[in-house]
C-alpha cells in the first residue's frame, strides 16, 4: 500500500466521528471502503490492483478483528476506480 493510502487509512481510524459514520453506513449495507474513499479528498483513484486489495484487507481487519463482526456481502461501489467492496454485519456500539 502506498504511503498516501496508508496515511489516509491511519487518519480515518484516528477520527472518531468518521469511524462512527463509516460504521453507520456499513450497518445499512454501504461498504466501509466506499465510505472511506468518499470521505477522503486526498485519494483520487488510479490505484494499483495491489492497493485496491490492501484497502479491502485493511477495512476487513478493522471490522472482523477489531469490531469482531462477520462479512455479510459484497456491493458494487464504482468509487475512485474500485468496483466492489465487502460490507459487514452491523456493529451496534459507538466508537469513543
Amino acid at each position: 500500500m502506498s504511503g498516501v493510502v496508508w496515511n489516509e487509512c491511519m487518519k480515518a481510524v484516528s477520527n472518531v466521528s468518521l469511524m462512527n459514520y463509516i460504521i453507520s453506513q456499513n450497518n445499512v449495507g454501504i461498504p466501509p471502503v466506499k465510505t472511506f474513499l468518499d470521505s477522503s479528498s486526498a485519494l483520487h483513484g488510479g490505484f494499483l490492483n495491489y492497493e485496491k486489495q490492501c484497502l479491502g484487507k485493511f477495512w476487513g481487519f478493522v471490522f472482523q478483528f477489531v469490531f469482531k463482526v462477520a462479512k455479510k456481502g459484497r456491493a458494487k461501489i464504482n468509487t475512485k476506480g474500485v468496483e466492489s467492496a465487502t460490507y459487514y454485519e452491523p456493529y451496534n456500539d459507538v466508537v469513543v
